[in-house]
């Protein structure tokens, strides 16, 4: 039998979380530089993007290195907030954890890979109860 084991990608595979993203984006958006980020355009040129390449794309690549940790870590913040209040979205995928549970049960080694940051998995991993598979 040959070796089997499942990677998940996190974000938009077991967490459709965009419209979370595109919201704190957003809101950082209109609170620096007074505008709104219209949602075709974040889709189109943000979304699936690192936070750093995120600020570079709609506040240009002027900002001192401070600055735009400052935006990163407030975007980071508001995207928490909002993923608390709105339990609506905020939840893994339909069907993630009985695909899990199933993995699990049948021994199969599975793992998740993602680019998100250290504290955001330790985030979803607290939030989301991820132990129970993890």
């Amino acid at each position: 039998m040959q070796p089997f084991a499942v990677i998940f990608d996190f974000n938009g595979t077991m967490l459709f979380d965009t419209p979370l993203q595109y919201q704190a984006w957003n809101m950082i958006a209109e609170q620096t530089i007074g505008k709104s980020i219209g949602i075709d355009t974040f889709l189109r040129t943000a979304n699936g993007r690192s936070s750093a390449e995120t600020v570079d794309i709609f506040w240009g690549n002027s900002l001192t290195k401070d600055e735009k940790q400052a935006l990163i870590s407030n975007k980071r913040q508001a995207y928490k907030h909002l993923c608390l209040t709105h339990p609506e979205l905020f939840h893994l995928a339909d069907g993630i954890p009985e695909v899990l549970d199933l993995l699990k049960k049948h021994n199969i080694p599975f793992t998740i890979a993602t680019s998100s940051n250290p504290a955001s998995v330790d985030f979803y991993y607290e939030k989301l109860e991820l132990n129970r598979w993890f």
